[in-house]
C-alpha cells in the first residue's frame, strides 16, 4: 500500500522520523532534520511532579534525547529525580534516555542557574514566567505548569530558532529582539501555558 502524497511534512520525531524526511526531502517539503530532543527545565521552586513529567515527555521520544534539569535547589532537584524514575519506570525509551542522558544541576544562586541555562541553549527551555526575559538562547520557550498538555501545541504557534535568531510563526520571519520585545503581550493557551501573542 502507498500514503498518498503530501506538499509538506513537518513535525518532532526520533532518528526514524529524521531519516524518513531526508529520504524524501527531494519529493515534498520538510521543515528541517531534527536531532534528538533537548529539553532543559530551569526553577528553584515549583512542584516536582509536573517539572519531572515533562523532562519525561520529552525523554521518551528517543533513547538519544537530552532531559537536563537546573535549578538552586538540592531538595526539588531530588525530588524531581525520583518522580521522573517513577514516571519513566514503565516506559523504556524514556527510561534509557533518563538513564544515558538525564541530569540534573544544582546552582549556586538562581542567577547561575540562568546562566548554565543559557550557555546551554536547549531546543526545548522551560522556565518559570518571571525568568523568561533572562533566557537569551533556546529553541523554544516554554511558561507554566501544564506543558506537556498544550506546551507542545503552543510551541507550534511560535518557534523562536536559536540558531538562525530569527522567529517563524506560520510564514512571517521576524527578529527575535522583535519577539523579546512583543512578550509583554502573553495570551493564555491552557491552564499555567502562556505563549507570545501577535510576535
Amino acid at each position: 500500500e502507498s500514503i498518498a502524497g503530501v506538499n509538506k511534512i513537518v513535525g518532532p520525531g526520533n532518528t526514524y522520523v529524521t531519516l524518513a524526511k531526508k529520504l524524501v526531502a527531494f519529493d515534498c517539503g520538510i521543515d528541517f532534520l531534527a536531532g534528538p530532543t533537548e529539553i532543559v527545565y530551569c526553577a528553584t521552586e515549583g512542584n516536582a511532579e509536573f517539572i519531572a513529567s515533562d523532562l519525561v515527555a520529552q525523554s521518551e521520544h528517543d533513547p538519544e534525547a537530552l532531559a537536563i534539569f537546573v535549578t538552586a535547589s538540592t531538595r526539588l532537584a531530588k525530588a524531581v529525580i525520583k518522580q521522573a524514575t517513577d514516571m519513566a519506570k514503565d516506559n523504556a525509551i524514556a527510561r534509557q534516555s533518563l538513564a544515558a542522558r538525564g541530569v540534573a544541576l544544582v546552582a549556586k544562586s538562581r542567577k547561575q542557574a540562568i546562566e548554565w541555562t543559557n550557555e546551554l541553549g536547549g531546543e526545548h527551555v522551560t522556565v518559570p514566567s518571571e525568568d523568561v526575559y533572562d533566557v537569551k538562547c533556546a529553541g523554544s520557550i516554554f511558561l507554566g505548569d501544564y506543558l506537556t498538555s498544550e506546551g507542545q501545541a503552543g510551541s507550534a504557534d511560535l518557534q523562536m530558532i536559536a540558531d538562525a535568531g530569527f522567529v517563524v510563526e506560520g510564514q512571517e520571519e521576524i527578529t527575535l529582539p522583535a519577539a523579546r520585545r512583543d512578550l509583554v503581550s502573553l495570551r493564555r493557551r491552557g491552564p499555567g501555558t502562556e505563549i507570545p501573542a501577535n510576535a
